[in-house]
């Protein structure tokens, strides 16, 4: 696969998407999620850690997805160095579409597990039978996929901007 997130001069992702991809904030939260989990009693109650050990998956999820998104940005900066160095125009053009074609992928990847989420909370806040801090969960994973929908919004007006890379 070839691999062409954002690369220099452009913003890294995390600072051009206000930060929805810290991978340094999801791998702090799955350090803290592990300690919370071997903590002494921690399994006495296994319906208090069923919340806790779904996002640990989700982060570990998370990270893998952006650890590969990173190691595609740091190969996309070597072969744009590369190319801005031998001043190859069409191996430049190359990588632009490629870094376009993997946002567009990126983006896709998002879209499906985002809509299954928001599609059962929308059905969970159907349900009369909540609680209130139930409904405000349900309305926080609304809150949570829309915020989502608007980054990747910004990732697809990242796409349709024209790059092009030149030495200066």
């Amino acid at each position: 696969m070839i691999c062409a997130p954002p690369v220099s001069p452009c913003p890294s992702v995390s600072t051009t998407f206000g930060g929805v991809f810290d991978v340094a904030a999801s791998e702090q939260r799955l350090r803290d999620i592990e300690a919370e989990i071997s903590r002494p009693g921690a399994w006495d109650k296994p319906e208090a850690l069923t919340p806790i050990l779904q996002e640990k998956s989700r982060l570990e999820d998370e990270v893998g997805r952006l650890n590969r998104l990173k190691t595609c940005r740091d190969d996309m900066e070597e072969w744009l160095a590369l190319a801005l160095e031998n001043e190859d125009q069409e191996a430049l053009e190359s990588l632009e579409q490629q870094q376009r074609e993997q946002i567009i992928q990126l983006s896709h990847e998002l879209k499906t597990p985002l809509a299954v989420i928001e599609g059962n909370a929308d059905l969970l806040a159907e349900d009369e039978a909540l609680t209130p801090e139930q409904r405000e969960q349900v309305e926080a994973i609304l809150r949570g996929t829309e915020q989502t929908r608007t980054y990747l919004l910004k990732i697809r007006a990242q796409v349709q901007t024209p790059l092009k890379y030149k030495r200066p």
